[in-house]
């Protein structure tokens, strides 16, 4: 008798656990596969960021761009979010901290963007501000004295990339 899946999702990465239990959780009988273990590559290695705002990229290919690259905020607000309750409905710890996260700049036209992101960002809803070195003192005193200024999103956080993705996995299981 061959076994059949509304979904096979290949790599058991963070992105591929959490797809899985995602459509686990909504019903679907689903086959995740990786070549070796759950978590063993990238989504176990990386330092676990959870950046929800524009990435320094987006913003440098000009004004256009970064308003095209805004168009996916609402996707960055809805991760935010579901970060934010993800443990509960896992029901196991993932190490989540979303206590902010800094986007710095070294020079005048770095903090005329930041400016310019904060404010498109802000747009869409997305809660950030731009910091003066006054104000980075208060909050992130070991940054060097070569940053002037820096973007915080009270969002952004991280999660223990070394527990995350396995949690998520077993949940995937038990849905």
């Amino acid at each position: 008798m061959t076994e059949r899946y509304d979904l096979v999702v290949v790599g058991g990465g963070l992105l591929g656990c959490l797809t899985a239990w995602m459509a686990a959780r909504d019903g679907a009988h689903v086959l995740l596969v990786d070549k070796d273990q759950v978590n063993q590559h990238a989504s176990g290695q990386n330092a676990g960021s959870l950046h929800f705002q524009l990435e320094y990229r987006m913003v440098e290919a000009g004004e256009e761009a970064a308003r095209v690259a805004a168009e996916a905020m609402p996707l960055h607000l809805d991760a935010a979010a579901m970060w934010a309750r993800m443990e509960d409905e896992i029901g196991e710890p993932l190490g989540v901290r979303q206590t902010g996260g800094l986007m710095v700049a070294e020079n005048a036209d770095q903090v005329g963007m930041l400016e310019f992101k904060a404010e498109l960002e802000r747009s869409w809803g997305l809660d950030v501000r731009t910091l003066d070195r006054t104000e980075l003192d208060a909050v992130a005193p070991y940054l060097s004295r070569n940053i002037l200024a820096a973007n915080l999103s009270a969002l952004e956080g991280k999660a223990d990339a070394r527990i995350a993705a396995p949690a998520v996995g077993r949940a995937a299981v038990a849905a």
